[in-house]
């Protein structure tokens, strides 16, 4: 992934990621999360966090918290802490838990 975007312009990629985010099958979006995280793209930061929000299974959560922690976007810890404290599946606490180890550790810019 990381080669094929640097061959393309940033945000190539977005509006055909975005689509796949939106579609009806679990296993799209939670590819299609991680691929955002993956290819480092802060400007879908907004669009993660609004997926957050929704009704989605524990892997499209895991993947969508994934990719936040991976991005390390600063804006992402405080819905990240609201899920976390909300969520009742351990797979999602336990994304949150190293996605914010991630974005508050030594190494967070």
């Amino acid at each position: 992934l990381q080669w094929v975007a640097t061959r393309r312009p940033p945000g190539a990629f977005r509006p055909i990621l975005r689509r796949f985010l939106h579609a009806a099958d679990d296993e799209e979006r939670q590819r299609a999360a991680l691929t955002m995280g993956a290819l480092g793209d802060r400007q879908v930061v907004p669009l993660l966090i609004d997926h957050l929000e929704r009704r989605y299974p524990p892997p499209v959560k895991a993947a969508l918290v994934e990719a936040l922690g991976r991005l390390g976007d600063p804006a992402a810890v405080e819905p990240l802490e609201k899920l976390g404290s909300t969520t009742r599946d351990d797979t999602v606490r336990a994304a949150v838990q190293r996605a914010l180890e991630r974005l508050q550790g030594p190494q967070a810019r």
